[in-house]
């Protein structure tokens, strides 16, 4: 039987209060800050029903918001449960300050709200904080995300097959790209350079993936070092032995 959006919202204020919190961030992101999630990383539109690109949801535990960008000003108030969220369509680029104006209003003063770390940016929950002027909140990074410990049949994480990307394609092979950018890292004096973007990933090691319906990435980290090789880290099951053997050993495979 599938659950309301009342019963959803009702089972996370449970998890909230057995954690000690009285709120939580909900952004519409996974942990690679991609724009197109994979169906594993759509917390917030199991959540609320909303299924647009951009948007965020703050719940405490007598009242919720969800907002998003003027684009989706009308999807929002079709699918979103006015009675259980208040809806909220600021300015261009004001999502995070107008997150924070909420809390600011509603949340008591001395509030603990979690988020989860791994799906925003500190640029993103800076702008929240600025945001705040009259009450004192605590802002509390939390180890495990309380919406996959009630979301119990979440999808699995993808494991879409990676392949190699033509070089003749790209223009230059991954190790001609490597090399120049450990060259500008040498010139910086900087030792590694850690890069989370998935798109950035496939460029810089000429492959692509399957992960998200029409966007041909791997969900990945990487880690490039000065002398040119590479610590990459995702999940194992989307490389086949031929990929890998192209790859080299500059490109070290570590598990995500």
């Amino acid at each position: 039987m599938t659950e309301t959006s009342f019963e959803k919202l009702a089972r996370l204020r449970e998890e909230l209060k057995a954690r000690n919190l009285d709120g939580y961030l909900i952004p519409h992101a996974d942990e690679f800050q991609s724009e197109y999630l994979p169906a594993c990383a759509e917390r917030l539109s199991w959540l609320t029903g909303f299924t647009g690109s951009a948007g965020n949801a703050i719940v405490l535990m007598d009242k919720a918001m969800a907002l998003t960008g003027g684009i989706y000003d009308i999807q929002i108030r079709q699918q979103v449960d006015k009675s259980l969220y208040e809806l909220i369509v600021p300015e261009k680029r004001r999502l995070m300050p107008a997150m924070g104006e909420w809390l600011d209003k509603n949340a008591s003063d001395g509030a603990v709200i979690g988020f989860d770390p791994t799906l925003w940016t500190r640029g993103q929950l800076g702008k929240i904080v600025e945001a705040i002027k009259s009450k004192k909140i605590d802002f509390i990074p939390l180890e495990t995300n309380p919406l996959d410990a009630i979301w119990t049949d979440r999808p699995a994480p993808p494991v879409g097959e990676v392949e190699l990307f033509p070089d003749e394609i790209a223009g230059k092979t991954s190790s001609q790209k490597r090399q120049a950018l450990a060259s500008a890292l040498k010139k910086e004096k900087i030792s590694s350079a850690i890069i989370t973007m998935s798109d950035s990933i496939c460029w810089l090691l000429n492959v692509r993936g399957s992960d998200i319906p029409y966007n041909p990435l791997v969900l990945s980290n990487l880690i490039l070092h000065q002398d040119a090789t590479a610590d990459w880290y995702l999940d194992e099951r989307k490389l086949t032995d031929a990929v890998r053997a192209a790859l080299g050993e500059e490109i070290r495979i570590h598990p995500l």
